[in-house]
């Protein structure tokens, strides 16, 4: 059962319980998603909502875009891998897709804020 009283503090959704239970389904949908998620108007439309409403309303209610929330928690799957895995990073850049491991290298810095080779293991 979703909980309102989790939106993040000071923030005005402006959108119906139906609505943020459609938005937590796409939020499943992107956890759970190995590869580049569907294009943004795909999953406005999971969500039910025009490509405008529902990114606004999933970057009001998860502090993010959906784009960015998916990197993060890619990225932190990352950092699991290399840290806990003992993966390279060639390996992780490997296995999430990049072509070269300075695009995500640049990325896991950008949302890690350390470079991936300097990660405390």
């Amino acid at each position: 059962l979703l909980k309102l009283q989790d939106k993040p503090k000071g923030v005005e959704l402006n959108i119906s319980l139906g609505e943020v239970e459609r938005l937590y389904g796409v939020r499943q949908r992107l956890l759970s998603s190995t590869t580049a998620p569907e294009n943004i108007e795909q999953l406005a439309m999971i969500a039910g909502m025009s490509t405008t409403k529902f990114k606004t309303s999933f970057k009001k209610l998860f502090g993010q875009s959906p784009y960015s929330y998916f990197l993060s928690v890619r990225m932190n799957k990352a950092k699991d891998l290399i840290v806990n895995h003992k993966k390279t990073v060639s390996e992780v850049s490997e296995e999430f897709g990049y072509n070269h491991t300075s695009n995500f290298t640049k990325t896991f810095k950008k949302y890690i804020a350390q470079l991936p080779s300097k990660i405390s293991v």
